[in-house]
């Protein structure tokens, strides 16, 4: 117990580390695209009310992050650097690196926290004293029964040190609060399968509901949601499905509060997100096939990567040849979200829109590494805790490689300037901060006076 606690914290610290190192890149401008539109967002939020100016985003992350500078302005004013709120908001005008840090830093912290619990989570899924994948694996090969029990370690460093996984936990947006909602959303799926709990349920729909608050695409799981009553026992049971319809839509809402009174808003803005997608195209196999390639070679590029590819391929046929129910829902679910973005009409696969779904790639991954190594734990025994982790981390090293790589120049004065350069460029000379539309934004004040 208390080497996993050592361990898991050694994972939450590589998570977090990772994500934190540029975090001050680019300012007191900003470079990321989309930054000052959750910044600003938050700021009027913690000065005119809760609702947003509109629904282009989800609103919950700019909640979230309201809160973190109401925890700074706390401090601040503790301590005397600021007399009022006022004075504080003032502050946004003439230097918003704080602002900016400080959301950059709540992402960060959402990044690592879902890295962490994924391991927990891999463990409900990937049950330590058999490998198997929940309760459903239940004529697994035989071997499996003393498995080395790599992969829960294997998906949560793999959520730490993922390259896509780390670049937004680095801005200050959504996805990485979307990923720690979505590991919770799993979480209580794994729970639900094993002891029926209507409570842990509702905990499951309640968090798929906040994370379609977070991001819109996040609706795409509750197809999935629906199905979750059939992995337990109690799916005959009018509660049951009461709680499966119900836990979803209040959870959106107590995300989104602001959006019960304004309805039109949020449906124009799920209509603005809905024209991403710009159809469907079944007839290019060579698309497919590229889209394909970069998904499972191209891990710094938003794909899982050779490695982790091979053993979510490994999982997959491990659970299809069981038939079990649990695993067949893992598998639809991993595999159903990527067909819907291979079949969009699209030259390329975007990362973010993918990002959702890895959480369980790194879940099957898991299982394929487990179903790997299981014959030669039973011949030679499991290895010590500290082990096993050490050859997750060889096995990720190429990718961690990767990552501090792309890490490392954000941290240089030559990244700097080039992201001055496109400032210059593209954003008037007297904004402080990037802003893209000014309804979302308070009115600019560079020089800080009232």
């Amino acid at each position: 117990m208390r080497k996993t606690l050592f361990l898991g914290t050694i994972l939450f610290l590589i998570a977090l580390g990772l994500r934190l190192l540029p975090l001050n890149y680019g300012l007191p401008n900003t470079f990321y695209y989309d930054e000052g539109r959750y910044v600003s967002q938050a700021v009027r939020v913690g000065s005119d009310g809760i609702r947003p100016a509109s629904y282009t985003y989800g609103p919950l992350f700019p909640y979230a992050v309201a809160g973190s500078y109401g925890f700074v302005y706390s401090i601040g004013k503790a301590s005397g650097q600021w007399l009022d709120s006022t004075e504080f908001q003032k502050q946004y005008f003439k230097d918003p690196s704080l602002f900016f840090g400080t959301a950059r830093a709540l992402s960060a912290l959402f990044g690592a926290l879902a890295a962490t619990l994924l391991l927990t989570t891999g463990r409900r899924w990937l049950r330590l004293e058999t490998g198997r994948v929940a309760n459903s694996w239940e004529n697994f090969l035989e071997p499996l029964k003393s498995s080395a029990n790599l992969g829960p370690w294997l998906a949560a460093f793999s959520l730490a040190v993922f390259a896509t996984a780390v670049s937004f936990g680095a801005q200050a947006k959504a996805e990485s609060l979307l990923l720690l909602l979505i590991v919770l959303w799993l979480y209580g799926v794994g729970r639900y399968r094993q002891g029926s709990s209507l409570a842990i349920l509702s905990f499951a729909g309640i968090c798929v509901g906040l994370a379609t608050a977070t991001k819109y695409n996040a609706i795409l799981f509750l197809p999935w949601h629906a199905l979750v009553p059939f992995l337990g026992s109690r799916f005959r049971k009018g509660s049951t499905w009461l709680a499966t319809l119900l836990a979803p839509v209040g959870g959106f809402f107590l995300g989104a509060p602001a959006s019960i009174l304004d309805l039109q808003g949020l449906w124009q803005g799920i209509q603005f997100n809905s024209k991403i997608s710009t159809g469907f195209s079944f007839a290019d196999p060579t698309v497919w096939a590229s889209k394909m390639q970069s998904f499972a070679f191209e891990d710094l590029q938003g794909g899982l990567g050779p490695l982790l590819f091979l053993f979510a391929l490994m999982g997959t046929w491990s659970v299809l040849r069981n038939r079990g129910r649990s695993g067949l829902w893992l598998v639809s679910l991993a595999w159903g979200f990527l067909a819907f973005h291979l079949f969009q009409d699209a030259p390329r696969l975007v990362p973010r829109y993918l990002l959702p779904a890895i959480p369980v790639f790194f879940i099957l991954a898991g299982a394929g590494i487990d179903s790997v190594l299981g014959a030669t734990v039973h011949r030679f025994g499991s290895p010590p805790a500290f082990l096993r982790v050490a050859t997750v981390v060889l096995l990720l090293l190429p990718t961690l490689i990767g990552t501090v790589s792309w890490v490392t120049p954000v941290l240089g004065d030559d990244t700097r300037w080039q992201a001055q350069v496109w400032i210059e460029k593209n954003i008037p000379s007297q904004s402080a901060v990037l802003v893209e539309d000014p309804v979302a934004s308070p009115p600019l004040n560079p020089t800080g006076a009232a």
